[in-house]
C-alpha cells in the first residue's frame, strides 16, 4: 500500500479540464508550438499526517502532511521532459505553495529547520527527521558521530536555500 496521496497535478485524473495535458517535448532542436502534440502528466503526491515511520496509526488525519512531496512525470518517449504553459505553471505553483504552507509547521515557518544527513561506508545515505532547535540537532549529531565513527554526518539547514555545515 502506498504511503502517498495524490493531489491535483496536470494532465492526469483530477486535472482541471481547462489545463489539459502538457505538451510533448520533442527535443532541444524543436521549437514548441501551441498546436503541438500533448500527452503525459505532471503528478504530485503528499504523505498525509496519519502515516508514521514505525507503522503506528496514532497521528491525526487532519494534521500537516509530511515535509516531502513526490513529483512525477509521465512522458512519451525516453526523455523525462514535458512542456507546460503559464496557466499550467501557475496551477502547479499554487499546488506546491499550498502543500509547502501546510507541510511547514508554524515552528519552522520562515525560520530554519535542521536535519542530519548521514553517508554510510557502503555508499548509501539517509536524512533523518529534523528540528528547529539547532543546539539539539548538534547534540544529536555529536552522539551519532561518537557512536558510529565510520559514517559521515553533516548538519543541513533548510531555509529558502539549503546549506550544509560541519558542526
Amino acid at each position: 500500500m502506498s504511503i502517498y496521496a495524490s493531489i491535483e497535478g496536470i494532465g492526469d485524473l483530477g486535472d482541471p479540464e481547462h489545463l489539459g495535458a502538457p505538451w510533448v517535448y520533442e527535443g532541444s532542436h524543436v521549437p514548441p508550438r501551441a498546436d503541438g502534440p500533448r500527452a503525459g502528466s505532471v503528478g504530485l503526491a503528499v504523505i498525509p499526517s496519519h502515516i508514521t515511520a514505525d507503522g503506528r496509526d496514532d497521528q491525526p488525519c487532519d494534521g500537516p502532511p509530511w515535509p516531502w512531496l513526490r513529483l512525477h512525470l509521465d512522458v512519451v518517449g525516453d526523455d523525462p521532459c514535458v512542456l507546460i504553459d503559464p496557466a499550467q505553471a501557475r496551477h502547479l505553483a499554487e499546488a506546491l505553495h499550498a502543500w509547502a504552507d501546510q507541510a511547514d509547521p508554524p515552528e519552522f515557518a520562515g525560520g530554519q529547520h535542521w536535519w542530519i544527513h548521514a553517508r554510510f561506508p557502503g555508499g548509501g545515505s539517509l536524512c533523518g527527521p529534523g528540528s528547529s532547535d539547532r543546539d539539539a540537532a548538534v547534540e544529536q549529531l555529536t552522539e551519532l558521530r561518537a557512536t558510529h565513527p565510520g559514517n559521515v554526518y553533516r548538519l543541513v539547514c533548510e531555509t529558502t536555500t539549503s546549506t550544509m555545515e560541519d558542526a
